[in-house]
């Protein structure tokens, strides 16, 4: 695991490096911890992050760029934002975004925020597939079968077309919280927002429940539901 810490002030990146030490003894994992000064050096990195302690405001690229990036790129970035701009706060709000600590908080709240991030992401590693082994299963949002093909809709908006049936990628991809809905829709119960037989919402798109998977659906729903909180 890597973790990164960015802020253009060099006593809050120590600061704040000390207490991830305290928390890594603490929780006994293990990660590799990054700092930068700036945005910028975190978009050109090569390696991806899978936890970020960052500023908001920073000159060049702020924190709510990097996040924006990570969204669009796809990261799955955990992201612990430390600010003392509470205006900034609405605009940072994001899907991997998982808190936010004043800075004259750190030693009291970064502890618990970064305990949480770590379970999050030890739990995500267990909850992933790689479909057509480069399409991370945590970012899709729901497949729709297009005759021998399934197209594979991810939370950028991008869609990948890929030759496989729906059923193999059921078989695949139930373990991690897919369900099938209908012959021709897989979704993801991660990015449900709504369920109104006959239909359930993911985002903006709407995707029919056919009658025959309605009574199943709601039961492993009911129970994805009950585990998720």
């Amino acid at each position: 695991m890597t973790l990164g810490i960015c802020d253009d002030m060099a006593f809050i990146r120590k600061e704040i490096f000390e207490i991830c030490q305290i928390v890594q003894k603490e929780t006994k994992s293990s990660f590799e911890i990054i700092e930068f000064e700036n945005g910028e050096a975190i978009i050109n990195q090569k390696e991806k992050l899978d936890i970020l302690i960052s500023d908001i405001q920073m000159p060049g690229l702020n924190g709510i760029d990097i996040k924006n990036v990570a969204e669009q790129q796809e990261w799955n970035t955990l992201i612990i934002f430390v600010t003392g701009y509470e205006n900034f706060v609405r605009d940072a709000f994001g899907y991997n975004v998982i808190g936010f600590i004043d800075k004259i908080q750190l030693q009291e709240k970064l502890p618990i925020k970064l305990s949480y991030a770590i379970q999050l992401y030890e739990r995500r590693q267990k909850n992933r597939v790689l479909i057509n082994n480069k399409i991370d299963s945590r970012s899709v949002k729901y497949i729709r079968a297009e005759h021998i093909y399934c197209n594979i809709v991810q939370n950028s908006g991008k869609a990948e077309l890929i030759r496989c049936p729906i059923s193999n990628l059921e078989k695949e991809l139930q373990v991690v919280g897919f369900v099938r809905v209908h012959r021709s829709y897989l979704v993801n119960m991660n990015w449900i927002d709504k369920v109104r037989y006959p239909k359930i919402w993911v985002g903006e798109k709407e995707i029919p429940i056919s009658a025959k998977r309605w009574a199943l659906f709601k039961q492993i729903f009911a129970e994805y539901e009950t585990e998720s909180h």
